[in-house]
């Protein structure tokens, strides 16, 4: 997990290429708990404020927002980033991430990106015209001595 959020950093201008759906839906899942986590924990730092009147616990729940509002404004380019290379591993075009702007197009592109991987016409190239040994290359009896 901590690998394809790794990755996610490394590549968080990288518009270029493919992302594998695990890779993908692995740092979405981390960016889901670092989420929850910070919001629980200004949650329960504003209802312990409500009930006892404390500088310190104000502090931290300002503090948290703080942390979340930077945190979600520094995974934003690479969250587009991934997404882009995510659907160009799904086979789709970039810029159907613009789904997400329009009603229920969050939903249909959550589905695209849930869709296996497709290989292009490129890789299958790389793959087909590379040469293949069989067990019968091994007699060498085409070899003069």
């Amino acid at each position: 997990m901590f690998k394809s959020y790794l990755a996610f950093w490394k590549n968080y201008v990288n518009f270029e290429g493919t992302t594998t759906r695990s890779d993908y839906w692995l740092a979405i899942l981390l960016h889901f708990i670092i989420y929850v986590s910070l919001i629980f924990g200004a949650i329960f730092f504003s209802a312990v404020t409500a009930f006892r009147v404390s500088d310190f616990s104000f502090s931290v729940t300002i503090a948290l927002m703080a942390v979340l509002l930077l945190y979600s404004l520094a995974i934003f380019i690479p969250s587009l980033s991934i997404m882009v290379r995510r659907l160009r591993d799904a086979g789709f075009h970039w810029a159907l991430m613009f789904l997400q702007l329009i009603p229920f197009g969050g939903f249909v592109l959550f589905v695209l990106t849930c869709l296996p991987s497709k290989v292009t016409s490129d890789y299958q190239e790389q793959i087909y015209d590379a040469p293949t040994f069989s067990d019968d290359d091994d007699d060498f009896s085409d070899v003069e001595f």
